[in-house]
């Protein structure tokens, strides 16, 4: 039968013998505990039934206790030999002390002390590595144990997500102190950018891990992970993952199309991009999809399909939007000369902000942009010519060369970045022509060729712009030079892109530094003849001095078509407001002011940098318009 006590510590022991026989009137001597169980329905708290080890050989009962379990409230069902009882007078039972339990046998004579040790135990403490929401592994920042997930920023998102979770000893989940079970519905008392909830994890035994938190992003956000060294080139493998709560994602893998993609994992490549911007310690990343979307790349956020995609740290950019406001304003005022045949193409990048994590450690804000390149301006495959000045062309402006070998890739200045070296040899007979009409040619051969070889229409909006923006860095390097085809006649016209707009309106190209006075009118032709010789362009400055076709008239019936719509100071103010609301209301400029402080970035206060450039450019377009009206 068995029989209950209340015992020191309010422990209840239940205890059990063998139903005596009648018929038996011999008395048993057998005095020992043959079993000792926790179970469940007695013991609330626990998860499972535990069961003691029993060493009768030196009377000994061990029992290991989970961790969160309160020893005062312990009920063990003991089990006895036949007829054997426990003698309450000498059992002594103290929590998690060496206890005794003293027993007397059938026939009353025969006795047995047996030594009762009850452990908590803590077990391993667990460790949570991976959290899933809706299948989606959630980027991770070690540094601060908080997993990131994106909403949409305008707080619509569900608020119900499914939850799944991976570890090691790892047992039960709480969000916001919320029971979570592995791969349940989780309703959120809200799902939006800046919300922030405490994960709770639990071992079997109740211990718990480190607190870790769950922190709602409001940008998509790219997660990268790679073994190797990232150097500047060539590129190394790395996991790169893109979520996207727009859901703009899609991809062709076998002709087959998935579209409306939240989330986009693949093998990648990664490189550092950029020349001075490699100096500081936040860099700018080029990188290439790879594995099954090799071939045919993805669409990433809505934008082109390709392999090949920038993010762009925008370090010394204390605002960090400048290259993507300005390149919007561009995108809005011009296109290719080609247009009307090639419906698809971009004269400039698209992109949108987003947030970084790198080898498990946030890495703040980033612009992911498409490339500049033969695709995004639909020159042809066979005849288009795509060159890029990274570095200041002057020479090739004011000096005669020759022209430069076939299978040269860099001359002057000029990189080749269509063809490449695989798809055939640069034919320089173009570029050649332009820059020596330019250096040599006389006042009548430039007047009367210089639209010949270049777009008009393209370059009055390309001084225009950067007379606008006070594009210093941009006047004769950062800039793609491109040809539609080569071998149609009319369609040889060179054309220009801008990029790299970081040094505008105001900034300067050392971390944080000002150039340019809006209010010194000589500043505004930043482009013509200046003391600068590297920095100043020949091709203006003849421009302005021969006005060939009436080049300064054209400017300025352009600018008076552009200064109340695309180039007003309303316009660029709702761009550099939409994208300061994205960083401040997705949480994403706390994190990189937190993010960045240590490594002198500038970037602190995003509204006093947008009241700067406000008031700059509010002065810089008073002073262009009252110029260019001389013209």
């Amino acid at each position: 039968m068995k029989k209950s006590l209340l015992f020191l510590l309010s422990l209840i022991v239940f205890f059990s013998c063998s139903k005596e026989n009648d018929e038996d009137q011999n008395l048993s001597s057998l005095c020992l505990i043959t079993k000792m169980t926790f179970e469940v329905s007695q013991n609330p708290s626990f998860l499972y039934d535990i069961e003691a080890e029993i060493d009768q050989t030196v009377r000994s009962v061990y029992v290991e206790i989970p961790f969160q379990v309160e020893m005062s409230q312990l009920h063990p069902t003991i089990e006895y030999s036949k007829g054997a009882k426990m003698d309450p007078t000498i059992t002594v039972i103290n929590g998690n002390e060496i206890s005794w339990i003293s027993l007397v046998a059938e026939d009353g004579k025969t006795r047995a002390n047996y030594k009762v040790e009850i452990v908590q135990t803590l077990g391993k403490k667990p460790v949570l590595s991976k959290l899933l929401i809706d299948g989606v592994p959630c980027p991770f920042d070690g540094s601060s144990n908080t997993f990131y997930y994106p909403a949409k920023l305008d707080g619509t998102s569900s608020a119900v997500r499914k939850i799944e979770y991976e570890g090691t000893d790892l047992y039960s989940l709480k969000i916001a102190d919320k029971d979570v079970a592995n791969g349940s519905s989780l309703t959120f008392n809200s799902f939006k950018p800046k919300d922030k909830y405490s994960v709770a994890i639990f071992n079997e035994e109740g211990r718990s891990g480190n607190a870790a938190s769950l922190v709602i992003a409001g940008t998509p956000l790219v997660n990268i992970y790679s073994e190797n060294t990232i150097v500047d080139e060539p590129k190394v493998s790395c996991d790169f993952s893109l979520i996207d709560p727009e859901a703009r994602n899609s991809v062709t893998i076998n002709k087959v199309t998935t579209s409306n993609m939240v989330y986009l994992n693949t093998e990648a490549g990664i490189e550092f991009r950029g020349a001075l911007s490699q100096s500081f310690e936040k860099k700018s990343f080029g990188v290439e999809l790879w594995g099954d979307m090799e071939a045919d790349g993805a669409r990433l956020l809505g934008l082109r399909e390709d392999q090949d995609w920038i993010l762009d740290a925008m370090f010394i950019d204390q605002a960090r939007m400048r290259n993507r406001v300005l390149t919007d304003v561009w995108n809005e005022m011009n296109n290719v000369p080609h247009f009307a045949s090639e419906p698809e193409a971009v004269n400039g990048t698209r992109g949108f902000l987003v947030e970084v994590f790198l080898n498990n450690k946030y890495h703040g804000m980033y612009c992911m942009t498409e490339r500049v390149d033969r695709k995004q301006l639909k020159c042809k495959k066979s005849g288009g010519q795509v060159f890029k000045s990274a570095a200041h062309i002057q020479d090739a402006f004011r000096n005669k060369s020759s022209m430069p070998a076939s299978g040269t890739m860099e001359w002057k200045g000029f990189e080749v970045d269509y063809p490449k070296a695989k798809d055939g040899v640069v034919d320089w007979k173009w570029m050649h022509a332009f820059t020596q009409l330019i250096a040599t040619g006389t006042d009548q051969e430039f007047k009367d060729n210089i639209f010949k070889l270049m777009d008009k229409n393209n370059y009055v909006d390309y001084f225009i712009f950067l007379q606008f923006c006070y594009g210093w860095d941009n006047s004769t390097k950062n800039i793609f030079w491109s040809i539609y085809n080569t071998t149609s006649t009319g369609k040889e016209k060179i054309f220009l892109t801008p990029w790299d707009l970081d040094a505008t309106m105001g900034a300067g190209w050392g971390n944080g530094t000002r150039v340019g006075n809006p209010d010194i009118g000589s500043s505004l032709m930043i482009l013509g003849p200046g003391t600068d010789a590297e920095k100043s362009s020949h091709l203006t400055h003849r421009l302005l001095a021969l006005n060939p076709d009436n080049f300064k008239g054209a400017v300025k019936t352009r600018w008076n078509e552009l200064k109340s719509k695309v180039l007003s100071m309303d316009n660029l103010s709702r761009k550099l407001n939409a994208y300061r609301d994205i960083q401040i209301n997705s949480g994403a400029s706390q994190r990189e002011i937190n993010r960045w402080v240590h490594a002198g970035s500038r970037y602190e206060d995003v509204d006093k940098e947008i009241t700067y450039i406000t008031n700059w450019m509010t002065t810089r377009i008073a002073n262009l318009d009252a110029v260019l009206q001389t013209y």
